[in-house]
């Protein structure tokens, strides 16, 4: 009420005054607004930049006894390619690691429950694409306008593919319990923010719906 009663003085007295605060508010209002849609549009971005492509499970395994984890070795590390290097391994173990800790999994390395093994596979491929030819006109002055229909030309692409898979594996047995598998886009991950962590928290989101599920279905 207090509140309420300044607000009406200010009316009164301040006219003017009162207009700026208006104003102020409004300014702020558009500010909040832009912010949060600025942070809506890089959250889903990030999530759907990588997509997860293939994911299993052995529903012979109870998920609910593991409780903690621990990473394989690299397998080759002399590999050091755009897109299969030591550094995105580091990078994509020690950010699952982080995440993976945050659900109440603990990493033990000695007699852990479970291994996680990192894998990185990629493949060359082609895609054709349709691009717009410039039109240019032939006269470089003129009166009247003159309108062009879009031209365009098929080019090829080459790319590639690459994929990061992580499997859960158990200790004693050395079977394969889970594994899932995602885009990762390794030579352009500098355009797309959080690169790291939006591949492990999209891969450790399937790990738990996985989980959750085969808990229900037991």
């Amino acid at each position: 009420m207090n509140g309420l009663f300044l607000l009406n003085k200010l009316k009164e007295s301040e006219p003017t005054l009162f207009g700026i605060y208006v104003a102020i508010v409004s300014y702020m209002k558009v500010i909040i607004n832009f912010i949060f849609v600025f942070i809506l549009m890089v959250t889903l971005q990030s999530c759907q930049a990588y997509q997860v492509i293939d994911s299993g499970y052995d529903a012979n395994f109870d998920f609910s006894k593991y409780k903690s984890f621990s990473w394989l070795p690299v397998r080759d590390t002399t590999n050091n390619s755009l897109y299969d290097n030591q550094e995105f391994r580091t990078a994509i173990i020690q950010d699952f690691t982080k995440q993976i800790i945050k659900r109440k999994y603990l990493l033990e390395t000695d007699t852990p429950d479970f291994y996680l093994d990192l894998t990185i596979t990629y493949s060359k491929e082609i895609r054709y694409e349709d691009s717009l030819v410039p039109q240019i006109h032939s006269y470089p002055y003129y009166v009247q306008p003159r309108y062009y229909q879009n031209k365009y030309v098929t080019r090829r692409v080459d790319y590639v593919k690459d994929y990061v898979t992580i499997n859960m594996v158990d200790r004693k047995t050395n079977q394969l319990m889970m594994s899932v598998t995602s885009e990762a886009d390794i030579d352009r991950g500098g355009d797309i923010p959080d690169t790291y962590n939006s591949i492990t928290r999209n891969i450790l989101r399937k790990f738990l719906k996985m989980k959750k599920y085969a808990a229900t279905s037991t």
